[in-house]
């Protein structure tokens, strides 16, 4: 079970900075915050910053993107491991994550007039949503190499806190990834 509380930042634009970031090397999940999130706050840091669209970009903007940590969220992340052969695991599990503060995004929250906004120009929520994800990896040791193999997937069933313009929450967002690493 991972448990993580990582403060938001509801206005970008105050001159204060109170969100939480993690590491973005800490894997809480494959999909929300590795690819979703980190895809939209980099795409804010370049249009809240363009001179053409708001006059003056904010101070600070440069520390808005994730890149791919955990931030401004409360989340639940519980899995279950079974090793069937030595070497071999399966894992699996639901992440539930809920937003701490309302996910802004700086352009839209400025052309709303101040109405807080997320990137996808919509009304906020503070339900990030629920990703399930599921690995299976293979560890082999060979006197002082050590390989393993995985495979890792997931979707992003996305909550309110990413609701599109129409009131409902983007399609649901799928991602993996293959893993090869070879420790001599």
């Amino acid at each position: 079970l991972d448990l993580i509380v990582a403060s938001g930042d509801a206005d970008s634009a105050d001159n204060a900075q109170t969100a939480f970031r993690a590491d973005s090397s800490y894997g809480f999940g494959l999909v929300l915050f590795r690819r979703v999130l980190a895809a939209q706050t980099g795409h804010a840091t370049a249009t809240a910053g363009d001179p053409g669209l708001v006059g003056q970009p904010a101070q600070g903007l440069t520390r808005f993107p994730s890149r791919g940590a955990v931030s401004n969220t409360f989340g639940l992340f519980p899995r279950l491991s079974i090793a069937p052969l030595e070497g071999l695991e399966i894992s699996a599990g639901p992440l539930f994550a809920f937003a701490l503060a309302p996910p802004i995004d700086p352009l839209n929250t400025r052309l709303a007039g101040g109405t807080p906004m997320n990137a996808l120009d919509a009304k906020p929520g503070k339900y990030w949503g629920t990703e399930l994800d599921g690995a299976i990896r293979y560890r082999a040791i060979f006197g002082q190499t050590e390989l393993v193999l995985g495979v890792e997937g997931g979707v992003l069933l996305p909550g309110s806190a990413l609701n599109m313009p129409s009131g409902q929450p983007m399609a649901a967002v799928p991602g993996g990834r293959a893993i090869v690493q070879l420790r001599l």
